[in-house]
């Protein structure tokens, strides 16, 4: 078993951008932030796209209307937000900043 290499204070950093660990490793889901739940075609598609190429290639839809992409390894979030940025969208939505 590999021992998990993100450390809490990182983890608290990324939390902020709108990012939660997935229990037991060092994988992230990245909360994406809408307008009402609205978003364009465009935006869905590089939603799909990002979620293959970043994630687990799943979307989740939450109760607060933001979508969800889990599996996002810690050292690849920086690099999904620039990609989601390219349709206008950002990560976002959790702890009390929301």
């Amino acid at each position: 078993m590999s021992t998990l290499k993100v450390t809490s204070e990182q983890e608290k950093e990324v939390k902020a951008l709108g990012f939660l660990r997935n229990r037991g490793t060092d994988n992230f889901s990245g909360r994406i932030i809408t307008v009402n739940g609205k978003i364009t075609a465009a935006q869905q598609k590089c939603v799909a796209e990002a979620a293959e190429k970043f994630g687990n290639g799943t979307v989740l839809f939450t109760t607060r209307l933001t979508i969800e992409i889990p599996g996002i390894p810690y050292d690849k979030i920086e690099e999904f937000r620039a990609y989601i940025a390219r349709e206008g969208l950002e990560t976002g939505g959790t702890g009390s900043k929301v």
